[in-house]
């Protein structure tokens, strides 16, 4: 995944992000992009963001 941060934007077309949010990097790697930190938000989600999003930057 190429992460373009325009603006205080975070845009990735090929993902259809186009956002405002909060970016969580562990260890080189892309664990969500949301409003909430990873720990805080249910298992299910975390798997479904690092699934979705999980990119070596």
């Amino acid at each position: 995944m190429n992460i373009v941060i325009e603006g205080g934007r975070i845009i990735d077309p090929a993902q259809k992000i186009d956002t405002v949010a909060n970016l969580y990097i562990h260890q080189g790697t892309i664990l969500a992009i949301g409003h909430e930190h990873p720990k805080a938000i249910s298992p299910m989600t975390r798997w479904m963001h690092a699934t979705k999003l999980s990119a070596r930057v």
